[in-house]
């Protein structure tokens, strides 16, 4: 009867006389805790995805309309801003109007066209007297041809790829650039009967 059962016998203190916390065993616990860390990282990411994703446009720039572009430049200028009534197909993809590099007095005037993921075709106008502009674009004059009543000089390109006409308008010069192609041809000719009418 003075013998007392193992259940009712007293913890064991440490020398402070407080209880010592039974350790956690480690392993499942740890392994369990880290996966649900990583499921909620992967709901973060995936949460800022959605939020932040956009299709891409199903044409790979904004279409621009130069006609607006121009009506709004015009007054700026004191040369009529050249604005070609090209074929559907061709895409205008940009229009602007900006001063001269190194003589900001004056005006370029540029639109930019494409057609089909290969095909380029620009106007780059303006009435600056240096020849660095026109040299940005084109080198020495090969030769020269007329058509529509328009005389053009073909410039040596920068890019070998491409085509570069030039011609003098009425208070500025104008270059045609664009790649070389069977295109380029009738892009003169619908440009140079444009010039012809105005």
């Amino acid at each position: 009867m003075g013998e007392t059962s193992p259940m009712s016998e007293q913890p064991i203190l440490n020398p402070d006389q407080t209880l010592r916390p039974r350790k956690r065993k480690r392993g499942f616990e740890t392994a369990l805790d880290m996966v649900r860390s990583m499921g909620l990282v992967g709901l973060a990411v995936l949460a800022v995805f959605l939020v932040t994703w956009r299709p891409a446009p199903e044409t790979p720039f904004q279409p621009v309309d130069p006609v607006s572009v121009a009506l709004g430049a015009q007054e700026m200028v004191s040369f009529e801003l050249l604005v070609p009534d090209l074929d559907s197909a061709w895409q205008s993809n940009s229009a602007w109007l900006e001063p001269v590099p190194n003589d900001i007095t004056k005006s370029h005037w540029h639109i930019g066209w494409v057609k089909g993921s290969d095909q380029y075709f620009a106007i780059e106008q303006s009435n600056t007297e240096l020849e660095s502009w026109s040299a940005a674009f084109g080198g020495a004059v090969t030769e020269t041809f007329e058509t529509s009543g328009v005389t053009w000089s073909v410039l040596e390109p920068v890019d070998a790829d491409n085509l570069v006409y030039q011609t003098e308008l009425d208070g500025s010069v104008l270059i045609l650039v664009g790649t070389i192609g069977s295109d380029f041809a009738q892009l003169v000719e619908v440009v140079s009967k444009q010039i012809s009418l105005s």
